[in-house]
């Protein structure tokens, strides 16, 4: 049995995003990380951004050219992120490796379309935009569940992981938009 992009690409997203949710929130024991908070912060800030200018200019009829410059940027920025919360020897920024593997393979796909069809649309733009933000949430979740070296139980912990369940329930039905842009169909 073979399974379609569209398809597999969404089980991939999916079974990430469940292996981060189930397994980050609340087992983490590294240290927080004040630079690695802040980049976090500028890698969802630029990116909400530039989807939400792509989104409005979709909405207006306007052309979404491919921008080579944002995604050089935001692989930079995944990519030294990554770097850095993967650099600590505790066992529980392993669990990160597959975060980030799908956000970086989540943004190429999208890059890959991007420049072949050099335009987005606007359900495109939003669909893909609630995508990565579960991603980066859950990355803000794991990194603030060590701020102050907190047990699992805090307030923080929750808000956090509240921020998280909001984002992926924002996100829940823009898995088919995107599989079926990034496999083709629209």
């Amino acid at each position: 049995m073979t399974i379609s992009k569209p398809r597999l690409y969404s089980r991939l997203v999916a079974t990430s995003l469940w292996i981060a949710l189930t397994q980050l929130t609340g087992c983490a024991t590294a240290s927080y990380d004040q630079q690695a908070d802040q980049q976090i912060t500028s890698i969802t800030k630029d990116v909400t951004l530039q989807f939400v200018t792509w989104e409005n200019q979709a909405k207006e009829k306007k052309p979404v050219a491919y921008d080579a410059t944002f995604y050089n940027k935001a692989e930079a920025d995944i990519s030294t992120l990554e770097m850095r919360m993967e650099a600590s020897q505790d066992p529980a920024t392993s669990k990160l490796i597959d975060i980030f593997k799908s956000l970086t393979d989540q943004l190429e796909a999208v890059r890959a379309l991007h420049k072949r069809q050099n335009n987005l649309s606007e359900v495109f733009a939003h669909a893909e935009l609630q995508l990565l933000s579960v991603q980066l949430a859950t990355l803000t979740t794991f990194e603030l569940s060590l701020k102050g070296g907190q047990s699992s139980g805090s307030s923080k912990d929750k808000t956090a992981s509240t921020a998280t369940s909001q984002a992926k329930t924002k996100a829940s039905g823009a898995n088919g938009v995107v599989s079926k842009e990034l496999g083709g169909g629209g």
